[in-house]
């Protein structure tokens, strides 16, 4: 089965966004967008201001993901994660549209707007059934990379008393009952339906909740000898062994390791699939990727070279010559540029590519090509047979 990788929204292609869009709209048009709504609605007041906010929204998260459709002939859709701290957003006309007009808050833009029929429900309160944000009218900001930075620096994962108060854990800074007020902060300052319980009326809910979960898996990462807090002794519901309603059979405990749930992120390494590497993914010695016919396999040798080979040849087609080097990682950079390291994480090779690539890719001719988000290329390989 091939791994999952959820993917920061800034780094994929219009295409790719478009799909997700189709998707979401799919399972909008068959009545479970709205079940995922209520879901939230009724399940605000108790996975809110609670330690098991955060597994409770992974599983929310992953039951969504589950749930999109995937167009025939491309890989499995993931939910994509918006990293607020960054400087690209998701607002784009053929993404998730932009920001609500004066006076009424109306989202005029994008495939979400009014115009195209996407409605907005609410069990707990009368709303406009269109989508409403305000950005910023609260006064807030996006968090900021320190704000992330010394939220991860926080421990233990939660503590007493666990609704709000007493000192500052990982799970309150990161949901926003304290400083430096993450998750919440968000909400606040798109506005709109963003602030209410059910949020979910706004598709980019589930980019910001996917950093989120981001965020705690790398906490997660970071300090590994820490577990979930409480483990027993705590309010029902919010203990290691307790089950999550409205789902009748998963337990906190069933989705503390993102990975045992079938997805990564793409700032983890995950390993390259496929005809091609994109940004975060990486070949370890004896990895590869392979073009979509078979005919041709690029192969990070066990020596420390990446090598392009034709099926039954024994003679590269290309080389990094990087051989009798131990070999450690090949990447492709969040930046665009592929990058070999030895097994001491010493920078060995470099494709010189940075800031004009976003992913590298294996054709049925037996070409490399790196190519930018509008496809193009900044780097190709050459056909010729190396001597």
């Amino acid at each position: 089965m091939s791994q999952l990788v959820r993917r920061n929204q800034a780094l994929l292609s219009e295409e790719e966004k478009k799909q997700l869009v189709t998707a979401i709209w799919q399972v909008k048009s068959r009545g479970s967008y709205d079940d995922f709504v209520k879901t939230h609605v009724n399940g605000a007041a108790f996975y809110h201001h609670a330690p098991a906010f955060l597994p409770w929204h992974r599983e929310f998260v992953r039951l969504l993901e589950v749930a999109l459709p995937t167009p025939p002939g491309t890989p499995t859709l993931t939910v994509p994660y918006w990293d607020w701290t960054g400087t690209d957003d998701p607002w784009a006309d053929y993404f998730m549209g932009g920001n609500g007009r004066a006076g009424d808050d109306r989202v005029m833009t994008g495939p979400f707007a009014i115009s195209g029929g996407w409605n907005c429900v609410d069990p707990s309160e009368p709303i406009p059934s269109y989508l409403r944000r305000q950005f910023g009218a609260h006064g807030t900001h996006l968090p900021t990379g320190p704000d992330v930075t010394a939220c991860l620096a926080l421990t233990p994962y939660d503590s007493e008393p666990w609704e709000a108060g007493g000192d500052p854990t990982f799970r309150k800074s990161l949901e926003g009952v304290t400083a430096p007020d993450i998750h919440n902060r968000v909400h606040t300052w798109i506005g709109g339906n963003m602030n209410l319980a059910s949020a979910p009326n706004d598709p980019v809910f589930w980019l910001h909740h996917c950093n989120i979960d981001r965020l705690w898996a790398q906490w997660q990462q970071e300090h590994p000898k820490l577990t979930y807090q409480p483990q027993s002794g705590g309010p029902p519901g919010q203990n290691s062994d307790d089950l999550m309603p409205p789902w009748s059979s998963v337990r906190v405990s069933a989705v503390l390791n993102h990975r045992s749930l079938g997805y990564v992120y793409d700032t983890e390494n995950p390993t390259a699939q496929g005809d091609r590497m994109r940004p975060g993914d990486t070949l370890r010695g004896g990895d590869s990727i392979g073009s979509g016919d078979g005919r041709y396999r690029l192969v990070y040798e066990t020596d420390g070279n990446l090598v392009l080979y034709r099926d039954g040849e024994r003679t590269p087609r290309w080389s990094s010559g990087t051989q009798r080097r131990s070999p450690g990682m090949c990447v492709m950079q969040m930046d665009g540029d592929l990058t070999i390291d030895d097994a001491d994480g010493q920078r060995v090779w470099s494709l010189g590519t940075d800031g004009r690539g976003n992913r590298l890719r294996l054709t049925d001719e037996g070409t490399l090509e790196v190519s930018g988000l509008s496809g193009e290329i900044a780097w190709r390989s050459a056909h010729e047979v190396m001597a």
